[in-house]
């Protein structure tokens, strides 16, 4: 049980990332619908501000930790309860997973061109490095809450149409499924945690250097040529992943 006492604040850190680290430590053990005491009570125990205490409120309730309801007050969601969570990788892509689920998802084009293919992305797609490949790096949002940052190199004969295509508020996959030439049945996925880098923070509206949950995807075709490989950053710090990879 916490007592009304003031609790010590790392002096070195931005206040409302401190205090919302405060909470996060405070109430992992709660049981989910544990209400928080009200804000002013918030603000005499962590000895900060209502905006600050506010701030550290509602990036929680984004990383789905909390829930705020206006006119009853801040509750723990519980792991189960967050609609955030848990991130799922089939291949209806993450469009229709998560539209299906009611959401609302939109997409920022950061970058789309054919580039020179890095070491890395060659070696995933069995191509020989340098060879032209087409990139899309794309900015995902969910209900206008940033989701995650993607980057993809495709294996595409003629990426022309692709270049011209609005995808930000279509499904990727889908796209690529009506292409004559793609058909994708299969996903090899790994994951790790990792520390963005201060562009990729930048971007993703990061205020922290914590680890993040990043995946590594490459999607082969009915004759398993390996076809798009992608990298994945995710924003929030409480983010699951969960795999169904069959087309079956």
């Amino acid at each position: 049980m916490l007592t009304s006492s003031s609790t010590e604040l790392p002096p070195t850190r931005p206040k409302w990332v401190a205090v919302r680290d405060a909470l996060e430590r405070d109430y992992a053990s709660a049981e989910p619908e544990t209400a928080l005491p009200p804000e002013p009570q918030l603000c005499v125990r962590y000895n900060v501000s209502r905006i600050t205490i506010r701030r550290a409120l509602d990036e929680l309730a984004r990383q789905g930790v909390l829930r705020r309801e206006q006119g009853r007050g801040t509750f723990v969601t519980g792991p189960k309860s967050s609609p955030r969570a848990v991130d799922r990788f089939d291949l209806s892509g993450f469009y229709a997973q998560r539209t299906s689920e009611g959401h609302h998802v939109s997409s920022k084009i950061l970058v789309r061109s054919v580039v020179a293919s890095p070491t890395a992305v060659a070696v995933a797609l069995a191509l020989a490095p340098g060879t032209k490949v087409t990139r899309l790096d794309r900015l995902r949002s969910i209900d206008g809450t940033i989701d995650h940052i993607n980057r993809a190199w495709l294996r595409i004969n003629d990426p022309s149409s692709f270049l011209r295509h609005d995808f930000s508020e279509t499904s990727l996959y889908s796209y690529l499924n009506s292409m004559s030439e793609f058909q994708l049945v299969e996903d090899s996925v790994q994951v790790s945690l990792i520390r963005p880098r201060v562009h990729d923070r930048k971007i993703l509206c990061i205020n922290d250097d914590d680890l993040r949950l990043f995946t590594i995807s490459t999607s082969y075709d009915t004759l398993h040529t390996p076809r798009m490989y992608s990298e994945t950053i995710f924003a929030s710090r409480s983010a699951r992943i969960g795999f169904s990879a069959s087309s079956e």
